[in-house]
């Protein structure tokens, strides 16, 4: 088994940037379908990249009746890129989604896949933050360890399996050091011009530092999210929760030693993170 990586910045192993064969072959359409992961850089793809990317039909988060209609369609004068980061597997708890990508294999025969994956301590934390934005409690090991492992391979093997060929991969660490030259490379991979509005990622989508990990830890602990709520206070709570992880992020309060007790996704139980998965990595 071989892994296609997208030939980035920091890996030109191939120089292989024109489609493959297989596409041209076995589908009257060249289709590329961006599956997620869900905290690899696909926000900044689906705004900023991809609708940059000129002579393709883009959808974006199409429903299953949208992907039908796709799927009818034989157009193979302008290529089809689909971005859904919920294709591959759940947000809640990182379970994967045979039969959604069964069903987009069998609609858009001779398709590729393409996969952002994220360093694995990186992309925990990214996780860790997100879920803690959304009212979790849980500690980072506790929360690690109750959800799918951050293993790429499984991931990488479906898609094989299910499309019939190896996916494209994509590192959230290449679009991040160099997206000008990572947007141009998609363009090229799909024979067609990138326009003019990629720019750098800028410090709005910056994770929060431990000082304001441990804030919004604090919070969710001492001000649980009750589902039973009235919405004007869910509302309240909800900013008071982010105003405070921003102004804690600032200032850089509450040491390790402070008052957000242990060091959640402190650089010890990240450097743990990158011990246990350093074979998965690099298999990648």
């Amino acid at each position: 088994m071989g892994i296609e990586r997208m030939e980035g910045p920091a890996n030109r192993a191939s120089g292989e940037t024109q489609p493959p064969d297989a596409i041209a072959v076995r589908s009257p359409r060249r289709v590329l379908i961006h599956v997620g992961l869900h905290r690899t850089g696909t926000t900044y793809l689906q705004t900023r990249v991809f609708p940059q990317i000129e002579g393709v039909d883009y959808a974006e988060k199409p429903s299953a009746r949208e992907l039908e209609r796709l799927g009818l369609e034989r157009d193979d004068r302008r290529p089809l890129l689909i971005s859904h980061e919920g294709l591959m597997a759940r947000k809640r708890d990182g379970m994967t989604r045979p039969g959604r990508l069964t069903l987009l294999a069998e609609l858009f025969p001779g398709a590729v896949p393409l996969l952002t994956l994220r360093r694995h301590d990186r992309w925990g934390r990214s996780l860790y933050v997100y879920h803690l934005s959304k009212g979790d409690r849980r500690s980072f090991k506790t929360f690690l360890r109750e959800r799918e492992p951050l293993t790429f391979m499984p991931h990488v093997r479906l898609l094989e399996t299910i499309f019939g060929r190896p996916p494209l991969v994509l590192f959230q660490e290449e679009l991040r050091e160099a997206p000008e030259a990572t947007a141009e490379l998609l363009a090229s991979w799909l024979d067609r011009p990138l326009g003019p509005g990629v720019r750098r990622r800028g410090r709005a989508n910056r994770g929060l530092n431990p000082s304001g990990v441990r804030w919004v830890l604090w919070w969710n602990r001492y001000f649980p999210r009750g589902e039973n709520a009235r919405p004007p206070f869910r509302g309240v709570q909800k900013l008071a929760r982010y105003l405070g992880a921003v102004a804690m992020s600032r200032v850089g309060a509450w040491s390790q030693s402070g008052g957000g007790g242990e060091a959640e996704a402190g650089e010890e139980a990240l450097r743990a993170v990158r011990d246990r998965y350093r074979g998965d990595w690099m298999a990648v």
